[in-house]
């Protein structure tokens, strides 16, 4: 069922934003924008005969704005330009050959996008602006050319947002393990000097 991870993950992040974040401005604005996209999320208006879902515009814009306000935002502006046309790039390859995408779209766009953001970002909060500005402008960009021949398709369907916080998720997991790591062989570490000094004692 499409929009079911979206609005599972929509609720989780959100949950963990009021609560768990510490109360400043990034936690205000990452609350307020999961809210007002899933108030828009079954909504679309019309633009240039074209049916986009209102959280798309919603999420282009809050990424706009979030990315203007970073001292390096050239650079992520030009990782999300580069995701924008990987993106792109995927879905016209589906549409053309889709015989060589044997793994599901969901899991295979969002995989392929942490290995383009090690080297397009580098903490989380950046990852995850580069990842949806870009695969955003690259739903709004995919809907246009896709009207220039002709094709009437929705821009921002729910499976667009399914596959946009899958990717969000998959980046706080592998952050995530990659700290439960770290903090393992920190531990290991302090283990294994106390040992060391207690067998130096004795």
């Amino acid at each position: 069922m499409d929009g079911l991870l979206f609005y599972w993950i929509c609720w989780l992040l959100w949950t963990a934003a009021t609560f768990l974040f510490k109360k400043n401005k990034t936690r205000f604005y990452l609350s307020f924008v999961i809210l007002l996209l899933l108030s828009c999320s079954n909504t679309e208006v019309l633009v240039c005969n074209l049916q986009v879902n209102l959280a798309v515009i919603v999420s282009f814009l809050s990424g706009i704005i979030y990315l203007a306000k970073k001292k390096e935002w050239i650079l992520l502006l030009f990782g999300s330009l580069c995701m924008t046309f990987c993106y792109v790039g995927i879905l016209l390859w589906e549409l053309i050959s889709p015989i060589w995408l044997f793994v599901p779209r969901l899991l295979m766009i969002p995989l392929i996008a942490v290995i383009l953001l090690l080297f397009l970002a580098d903490n989380l909060i950046d990852k995850c602006l580069v990842w949806s500005l870009g695969i955003t402008s690259g739903e709004i960009l995919h809907g246009f050319i896709m009207n220039s021949y002709g094709f009437h398709t929705s821009i921002g369907e729910l499976a667009f947002f399914d596959l946009l916080f899958g990717g969000i998720a998959l980046q706080i997991l592998l952050k995530l393990v990659l700290v439960t790591k770290y903090k393992l062989d920190t531990l290991a570490q302090t283990i294994e000097r106390k040992l060391k000094m207690r067998w130096n004692h004795e």
